[in-house]
């Protein structure tokens, strides 16, 4: 072979390249298969020193040799260390199909702290000894660490999708927008704007200084008219200034957390349920004994609550009777079945979270787990210590050690939380009017206007159209659904000229039905008080879903907190 010759050397220097290229993308699929759950080629490293200081909290502090690329709240596996005993660790891991293999004796932990060469978890000890001890990554931080990381994905995906969803002001001179007189601008287009969508103005911001998110009222050619209540006092809006319709950035993002949440789940525990399905994974007694122990347990915990619930829910459900034995007074409602239904559906969701959490706490090690100013905090313990009592344990429940008793869960306790944590209530717009069949009332001049009554103190009355045939009304077009409703409102027609006026009873047969909008626990009591016999009256108040004791939100209290659970938690 004449290797003297150009071209052949040009030919054997494009294959010695080529090959090169090969092995590099081979070994970079190779790498990105095993990247997770095989720990065994990627995320171990050799400890070479370790060291214990006395805190608080004692750690240990390792040294590896070569920087590791750790981060607080790392989940990570430690062997060949003995002389130490780690203070939290994560016991019962692997959790789940998939894990990976580790050598026999050592501890999964989390770090509370990292840097380059270095990490160190809680322990305590003397002299940590060091045979032939190494450090792996799980690649399963603790949740909010994932929450941070997805989190950012999900506002980097928001942003873009924002720019691709704004029209601007028109006009050379600056415009003023109040919550009264002065609710609509111009913009250069409104195409993709619709009625109910959320939209953000710069310089438009609430009392605490953020952004205000502005509900779409109406839209008519390059106009667009906001709902009085999003809508500050007075706010002055530069020329030009971009409107951005975050509707669908926003139910994007929501999606994406969602997902990435679910994702974390599935990934962190095989007892959950899989994507795209709703059915759990049923832990084996032949498979994972203490996984199925927990399992029973958690079913025998449900049926005990439901149970408990029973007689509330029949009553509600079948011939509207709950609350016994007291009456909501100065109300703007009378709860209807339904609403008597989510009320106690709230509360007994709130009784569940025990079990569930103590079932999650039980076969998924680990899936707490939080990082706070550089340590890591898993209540795991605490969620394992809940139980179900038969007798009053008034007196023996503590923060750590929750129980659920049934005789605690009453009528007057369901309304007691329901009420204390703010968390029922109906208000909103109007949704739709629906005419008798074969219409009401005959004209020869079809009514100028559909009148709304007016909704409480601060809401936006709605406005319709009149849809007729063959003289009649037959129909009611929502042109704006207002809001603030807390009851159905009633509507009479104005103008026209009547043959024969719409009676009484066909006014108070017309259907306007309005939005519920519920809280993150149930539906809301618009005001008023339920007054149990024998027993000192709730009074509801604005502020209940706002700040409670410990500057706590009074849902989220209340949303693990039910009626039966103990020690019972106070509202402001």
């Amino acid at each position: 072979m004449d290797l003297s010759n150009p071209k052949l050397r040009k030919i054997l220097v494009g294959v010695a390249i080529l090959v090169v290229v090969i092995f590099i993308v081979i070994r970079f699929f190779r790498r990105s298969y095993y990247s997770y759950p095989n720990t065994s080629e990627q995320g171990s490293f050799t400890i070479s020193a370790a060291a214990m200081s006395a805190g608080p909290p004692a750690l240990v502090t390792f040294t590896t040799t070569a920087p590791h690329g750790f981060s607080v709240g790392d989940l990570v596996y430690i062997s060949g260390v003995t002389g130490v005993t780690y203070t939290e660790p994560v016991t019962g891991y692997p959790p789940g199909a998939g894990s990976p293999v580790l050598p026999p004796g050592g501890s999964a932990v989390y770090l509370v702290s990292a840097s380059g060469s270095t990490f160190a978890v809680k322990a305590t000890g003397t002299t940590p000894v060091l045979t032939s001890a190494a450090v792996k990554s799980i690649v399963q931080p603790a949740m909010d660490k994932m929450n941070n990381t997805d989190l950012l994905g999900c506002q980097t995906q928001y942003a873009t999708d924002l720019i691709s969803a704004t029209s601007t002001l028109t006009g050379s001179s600056s415009q003023t927008i109040n919550n009264s007189s002065a609710r609509t601008v111009n913009v250069t287009s409104t195409n993709g704007f619709a009625n109910g969508d959320k939209v953000v103005i710069p310089g438009v911001v609430d009392g605490a200084g953020k952004a205000s998110v502005l509900i779409v009222e109406s839209v008519a050619g390059n106009s667009i008219t906001f709902t009085a209540g999003s809508l500050p006092s007075s706010a002055t809006i530069l020329p030009q200034t971009a409107v951005s319709d975050i509707t669908a950035a926003y139910d994007k993002r929501t999606m994406c957390i969602q997902t990435s949440a679910t994702t974390y789940t599935i990934g962190h525990c095989r007892y959950l349920p899989q994507a795209g399905t709703n059915r759990p994974i049923v832990p084996l007694a032949s498979d994972d004994p203490v996984a199925f122990a927990a399992y029973t347990q958690y079913q025998t915990d449900i049926q005990a609550i439901q149970t408990a619930y029973a007689g509330p829910m029949s009553r509600a459900t079948q011939n509207a009777t709950f609350p016994n034995g007291g009456s909501f007074t100065g109300s703007t409602q009378t709860p209807t079945s339904a609403v008597q239904q989510m009320i106690i559906e709230a509360a007994r969701k709130a009784d569940l979270a025990n079990a569930t959490q103590k079932y999650l706490a039980s076969v998924c090690p680990g899936f707490y787990a939080q990082t706070s100013s550089g340590s890591v905090t898993d209540p795991s313990g605490d969620y394992k210590n809940w139980i179900t009592v038969s007798s009053d344990p008034s007196s023996t429940a503590t923060a750590t050690n929750k129980r659920f008793w049934a005789g605690g869960v009453t009528d007057a306790s369901i309304m007691t939380w329901a009420l204390g944590a703010g968390v029922v209530g109906l208000s909103g717009p109007v949704l739709s009017v629906t005419i008798p069949s074969g219409g009401i009332g005959n004209y020869s001049v079809a009514p100028m206007a559909v009148v709304f009554s007016a909704p409480p103190s601060g809401g936006t009355t709605a406005t319709g159209s009149v849809v007729m045939s063959g003289g009649k009304i037959t129909g009611v077009t929502v042109t704006s659904g207002g809001s603030g409703y807390t009851t159905n409102p009633t509507i009479t027609f104005t103008g026209g000229t009547p043959t024969t006026a719409p009676t009484a009873a066909e006014l108070a047969s017309i259907v306007v039905q309005i939005s519920t909008n519920l809280s993150a626990s149930g539906p809301l009591i618009g005001s008023g008080t339920f007054t149990p016999t024998g027993g000192a009256a709730v009074t509801y108040s604005s502020g209940k879903y706002n700040l409670g004791t410990g500057d706590n939100v009074n849902w989220r209290v209340a949303y693990k907190n039910g009626p039966g659970t103990y020690p019972r938690k106070t509202y402001s």
